[in-house]
């Protein structure tokens, strides 16, 4: 979760292409790719901003997300509330 992760990418290592793997997931999974990613990716920032002193920087950084901003918007979008909100509530 913390590699740019793409369907594109990944798609070949299973022998399909990235529309039928995306298709795959989203049967089995109930929720797109991008989606589980994302869940997956904001509650390991939740976890590390509830056990670790990490700037919301690098627990950006190291959850996968490049641009803290957008990783401001996912988790505000996921949480309904800001990553340092997160921290102080």
């Amino acid at each position: 979760y913390a590699l740019p992760l793409k369907l594109e990418t990944i798609a070949p290592l299973f022998g399909y292409n990235s529309s039928y793997l995306g298709k795959l997931f989203s049967q089995k999974m109930g929720v797109t790719f991008n989606s589980y990613l994302d869940q997956v990716r904001i509650s390991r920032a939740i976890d590390l901003l509830d056990h670790t002193d990490m700037k919301v920087y690098e627990i950006s950084a190291k959850v996968g997300y490049k641009n803290v901003d957008y990783f401001h918007q996912k988790f505000k979008k996921r949480m309904n509330m800001s990553p340092a909100e997160y921290r102080r509530r």
